[in-house]
């Protein structure tokens, strides 16, 4: 990059000098395309190494929110039980039945 910023001042003044000819534009452009030539393999495997990170941020996003979604599930679950548990205990359903046996909600869940 630094090579490119060199190039691009070095082109710079010699065009404000008006000293710039086909033969001197060649010569830059063929210095470009070196740094170029260089540069790609490493773009291109940053580019890479992006493409691989969002594919492992993604896959580790997705199993977050489930294994997420679970635990909240099973909170929510184990608070219903509770609260139905300890609803039933305060609270006797009337059976119907002859015996005068009394339904509790624990006996239902």
């Amino acid at each position: 990059m630094l090579e490119l910023k060199r190039l691009g001042v070095e082109i710079e003044a010699i065009h404000a000098r008006g000293a710039m000819n086909a033969e001197l534009a060649d010569s830059f452009q063929k210095k470009v395309l070196d740094v170029d030539a260089r540069l790609r393999p490493v773009e291109t495997a940053f580019s890479q190494s992006l493409v691989d990170g969002t594919r492992i941020l993604r896959t580790v996003l997705i199993v977050s929110s489930i294994v997420l979604f679970l635990a909240i599930a099973w909170v929510v679950l184990l608070v219903l039980r509770s609260t139905l548990v300890h609803s039933g205990q305060r609270k006797q359903i009337p059976c119907g039945f002859s015996s005068g046996r009394r339904w509790h909600a624990q006996d239902v869940f």
